[in-house]
């Protein structure tokens, strides 16, 4: 279940550019001396730092003492919604544009990951089968055999692709 956060309070302490996707902070409503200092630190400065999941680059920042992702932060901003999932449709997780996000389940985002660093293939979905010198073709945990030749397994590969529709940013190259 995705974190709830309030869209309310969000809204109170960031400012949100669709344009750039950033998230700044606002200044804080001064009723204690900390709040001027907080001020003078970060009112106005961009929220967030970039952290490293091992597979993707997000921004993330801390509000109510809670470390969040910025898109998702932004969701709740803009929608005082907090889906199971957002998907980051060019493969970006930096890019926090309004238009770059769009909430999505599990299976529709797993319809637009971007090709593994590791693939030998080339293709999402072709991989080669070492222990039978073939190569495989599976899409969505079903198999669709071995072939001999690479263009043979890529081919039955993005037959296979169109009838599950893939995002047209499936299996592509990740963006820098």
């Amino acid at each position: 279940m995705a974190i709830e956060i309030d869209g309310e309070i969000a809204r109170s302490r960031l400012h949100y550019n669709q344009e750039t996707g950033d998230l700044t902070w606002k200044p804080r409503v001064v009723n204690v001396p900390t709040d001027k200092t907080w001020n003078k630190k970060w009112a106005g400065k961009k929220a967030g730092t970039i952290n490293n999941t091992g597979t993707k680059l997000y921004i993330r920042t801390a509000l109510n003492n809670k470390r969040l992702y910025a898109h998702r932060i932004i969701f709740a901003m803009m929608f005082d919604s907090n889906p199971e999932e957002i998907d980051h449709i060019n493969g970006n997780g930096l890019d926090n544009r309004l238009c770059n996000l769009r909430a999505a389940d599990r299976a529709e985002n797993s319809k637009n990951i971007r090709i593994r660093d590791d693939n030998s293939s080339g293709t999402t979905g072709v991989s080669w089968d070492k222990s039978r010198s073939k190569w495989a073709v599976q899409v969505c945990h079903k198999k669709f055999g071995r072939f001999s030749s690479k263009e043979e397994a890529i081919k039955k590969c993005k037959v296979e692709h169109e009838k599950v529709e893939f995002h047209k940013n499936h299996g592509s190259i990740r963006p820098l």
